[in-house]
């Protein structure tokens, strides 16, 4: 039995109010409610946040792992034996993870900054 029983109407109800508070920043890139030309017509996060952060933007480019099916495959392989240096492999896969939660943060504060809200405290 995991840490949460799925049966259980205490942790459901606990999943659940957790569940209502996420919502995806995509959408509003995907719906264009916001857009910007450096874009390049993407809502991806490779492109979103270059477009909107300039100077504050963290470069995937320089890491061990730089996109998700990278991450996914490597993970893989370690899985299959295939990936003998586990120390490297998942200080990348930490440094990839870091900035896939940070860009969004990020722009999320660039965003509130244009409409004059309080950005976000981490």
């Amino acid at each position: 039995m995991g840490l949460i029983d799925k049966d259980n109407q205490e942790d459901k109800t606990f999943i659940e109010s957790i569940n209502e508070r996420f919502w995806d920043l995509m959408v509003i890139f995907q719906k264009r409610v916001v857009y910007h030309p450096e874009q390049k017509s993407s809502y991806s996060l490779k492109y979103v946040a270059p477009a909107w952060l300039e100077d504050e933007n963290l470069d995937y480019s320089s890491l061990g792992v730089s996109n998700g099916s990278e991450a996914y495959i490597s993970y893989l392989k370690w899985l299959r034996g295939e990936i003998k240096d586990e120390k490297k492999l998942f200080s990348d896969l930490r440094e990839y993870c870091k900035y896939d939660t940070l860009n969004p943060l990020l722009v999320i504060r660039k965003l509130q900054t244009l409409v004059d809200l309080e950005p976000l405290k981490i």
